[in-house]
């Protein structure tokens, strides 16, 4: 509707101009400066549409950055001081120790450090699997093979299953697990379960390896109780995401 007006004004112009009584020198003049005028505003405008876009991009580009320094500072960075994250978020690489190469022994920090996860493999072919690494867990269907679901602790559970490891120092006592009496001989017990364990705590992580005949009958039933009845009795089999999983096929002898 705006260029139609600009159009109506400009021939209307145009038409006032012939009726004066210019000379054809003067005429020429006018209608040649009119049309310089209106040359000018078209590029101006086509200056302004040119532009239109540039300025959109720089200023996506400035929401963007904005957005970001907003998500990191505000989110991210919060989380981690609140401890909030997996081993996944952990920014310096993890060492792994076997207990066994320790000399002195391991003690546990009293509070749960906030980078603290763990695995566990456990049972007859140590097919069990608790992994809070991978938020999963793998159980041993025996004749049917193993089967794997998605399992994942809240914090304060996570503090629990730590506070239960440091009553018993679960790693020192490992590395005082014997297999051979002084007179050389052994504890056998059938079918024989075997744990493979890794521990993260600040920074460091630490694998372990037992069986269930370990000669030390304290050791051995310390162990026992900690695994079977703790942690797979009374956290696992309570879970929901265990309960959905299939029967097991058989059994070991």
């Amino acid at each position: 509707m705006k260029r139609c007006n600009d159009n109506s004004e400009m021939d209307e112009t145009l038409s006032r101009l012939h009726s004066i009584d210019f000379t054809k020198e003067e005429k020429q003049e006018i209608y040649t400066d009119l049309m310089r005028g209106i040359e000018q505003g078209s590029k101006k405008q086509s200056f302004l549409s040119a532009f239109k876009p540039v300025f959109l991009s720089v200023l996506s580009g400035l929401i963007l950055l904005i957005g970001g320094y907003w998500l990191v500072t505000e989110v991210i960075l919060e989380d981690h001081k609140k401890g909030n994250y997996n081993i996944g978020d952990v920014a310096e690489p993890v060492t792994v120790t076997d207990v066994k190469d320790v000399e002195e022994k391991i003690i546990m920090p009293t509070e749960m450090p906030n980078d603290f996860q763990f695995s566990l493999k456990y049972g007859v072919g140590a097919l069990h699997e608790i992994n809070t690494f991978e938020n999963s867990y793998t159980k041993d269907l025996v004749l049917d093979g193993t089967v794997t679901t998605s399992l994942k602790f809240s914090r304060e559970e996570m503090k629990e299953i730590y506070e239960e490891m440091k009553a018993i120092e679960l790693l020192s006592m490992i590395q005082e697990a014997e297999y051979f009496g002084e007179d050389g001989s052994t504890r056998v017990g059938f079918p024989v379960s075997d744990y493979f364990l890794t521990v993260q705590m600040n920074g460091e992580a630490y694998k372990a390896h037992w069986s269930s005949n370990v000669y030390e009958e304290d050791i051995a039933l310390t162990l026992a109780i900690f695994v079977n009845r703790y942690l797979h009795d009374e956290v696992i089999v309570n879970r929901k995401e265990f309960q959905q999983l299939p029967e097991a096929t058989g059994w070991y002898q």
